[in-house]
């Protein structure tokens, strides 16, 4: 893990999007690199700044089991997508692009974990979707024309991801309806 390889791409990726997208799809990273060496230091670091704001080890758990599953689940269902969308089915390139897409979600968290006088950070992980926006069409190939309905349907199929973890999650802890 290399801290300064972690923020140079997190800069690239949120400051200048249209040339770090070309950068990224010739990089020979493989999944696993990509989990272990970019995602997963921002999702451990989120995971303890959510302890240190709510002291929950609950909370701890399901920062760390949301992002890593719905990170890999939704790589898999957007390469899985990409024939319906003209675009190239290609596994690393879909990883590449929900994992960098995710950055401004990722360090997003690590803030707004610390209080909930913090949320309105989270905010700033809707420029996610922009960056998967300008993603989509250098990672997979997109049409112009297809564009709009793959990246559509990617998002939804996120939030479903997301859904079913947290329903699936929600019983251990006694949640309200999703416990019933």
């Amino acid at each position: 893990m290399n801290i300064d390889d972690i923020a140079g791409r997190a800069k690239g990726i949120i400051l200048e999007p249209g040339k770090e997208w070309p950068r990224i799809k010739k990089e020979q990273k493989s999944n696993m690199d990509l989990l272990l060496h970019y995602a997963l230091p921002m999702i451990v670091l989120a995971a303890l700044t959510s302890f240190i704001g709510s002291w929950s080890l609950h909370l701890v758990v399901y920062q760390l089991a949301m992002p890593l599953v719905s990170l890999v689940v939704s790589s898999y269902v957007i390469n899985m997508l990409a024939g319906k969308f003209e675009s190239t089915e290609n596994l690393n390139n879909a990883f590449k692009l929900v994992v960098y897409a995710a950055t401004p979600s990722l360090l997003a968290s690590i803030v707004a974990n610390l209080s909930f006088l913090l949320g309105w950070v989270g905010l700033f992980g809707l420029y996610s979707i922009y960056l998967f926006w300008i993603g989509i069409p250098v990672m997979m190939d997109t049409p112009e024309s297809r564009r709009l309905g793959y990246v559509l349907l990617s998002a939804l199929v996120i939030m479903v991801v997301q859904m079913v973890i947290m329903a699936v999650m929600a019983p251990s802890w006694g949640w309200g309806l999703l416990a019933g």
